[in-house]
């Protein structure tokens, strides 16, 4: 990743860090691979889901 880049990415993301169990990880892994969808994108999705629901 260019020096640009990180920096502009450190400026307007978070990370968020989280510990799951092994196999959950591999289940949701192994439909994002199998939907071809990015990991990233399905976590922001139900993120956003997630925070719209009373």
């Amino acid at each position: 990743m260019s020096k640009a880049k990180d920096t502009y990415n450190r400026k307007n993301y978070s990370q968020l860090s989280v510990r799951l169990e092994k196999e959950l990880i591999a289940e949701f892994k192994e439909r994002c691979d199998m939907e071809k969808r990015a990991y990233a994108d399905v976590i922001r999705q139900l993120l956003k889901t997630y925070l719209k629901t009373p």
